[in-house]
């Protein structure tokens, strides 16, 4: 998507996919496809996976990412997240109009 300039590395999250929300209002507002790919939010390492193990989709998983608290720094910490791929991946989606 971003070879064939449908998508920016630098394209803020919250302005494809105005329902993503990190529990830090500032972040939730800076956080580009690039930052969740690099795993470079905040959120602490393998956030989320825990719900996809008993059953939760996705959607339901992004949906709650509000309610982890950040253990790392913006852009200066990495954690690895699963959920963090999958949030980069549904805004893209969303961007250029594909369903989810």
């Amino acid at each position: 998507m971003v070879g064939r300039g449908e998508l920016s590395w630098d394209d803020r999250v919250v302005l494809l996919d105005p329902g993503f929300r990190l529990s830090d209002p500032w972040v939730t507002d800076k956080v580009t496809i690039c930052d969740l790919l690099m795993h470079r939010t905040g959120l602490p390492a393998y956030a989320g996976d825990e719900l996809q193990d008993i059953g939760y989709t996705r959607q339901e998983i992004i949906s709650k990412l509000h309610l982890v608290p950040l253990t790392g720094d913006y852009r200066s910490s990495y954690a690895y997240s699963n959920i963090g791929i999958t949030s980069a991946a549904e805004a893209g989606a969303r961007k250029v109009g594909m369903s989810r």
